[in-house]
């Protein structure tokens, strides 16, 4: 009898910690959720800036992404809506307020003429086509990995390490 209720005792101990361990939450974002600093920017014309002392960093958690600063900016945080199309991340709809987490009609949102507010993260975003109030930056993932992300658009090329 002893044998038999130390196999039962085992399975159910199994049982528990598998139910126990299924529970955990995944990243929805995969390699991409957590924070990364902004280490360079490189122009279209090559020129390399070193940004990383400036301590800019972007959060990605479920379709937002917030940038923050630990130096002193005009601006210290914004968010943006992102989505992953294909190869590509599409940043939308950048607000400059907390509540932008809720869908809400008095969010300050960014515009085409403020984006200016942006390019220390990067972000040289354009109007976006469906809402001239706003701004779209398009970045296509070059590299990704646990420790290094690469985005490339248009103006720039950025690189990200994770913090």
């Amino acid at each position: 009898m002893k044998p038999l209720h130390n196999k039962i005792y085992t399975i159910l101990m199994m049982l528990a910690i598998s139910l126990c361990t299924a529970c955990d939450k995944m990243p929805d974002n995969g390699q991409l959720d957590g924070m990364w600093q902004l280490m360079s920017i490189e122009t279209a014309d090559g020129h390399i800036l070193d940004v990383k002392e400036q301590q800019h960093y972007w959060s990605f958690r479920l379709r937002l992404v917030q940038f923050t600063a630990s130096r002193a900016i005009d601006t210290d945080k914004f968010y943006a809506h992102f989505s992953r199309e294909g190869g590509n991340i599409v940043l939308k709809d950048f607000c400059q307020e907390a509540r932008y987490e809720k869908d809400t009609d008095d969010n300050v949102w960014v515009s085409s003429e403020e984006v200016e507010l942006l390019h220390p993260w990067g972000v040289y975003g354009q109007e976006d086509e469906n809402d001239s109030q706003k701004i779209k930056a398009t970045y296509r993932v070059e590299a990704l990995s646990d420790t290094r992300l690469v985005l490339k658009s248009d103006e720039t090329r950025l690189t990200l390490r994770k913090f």
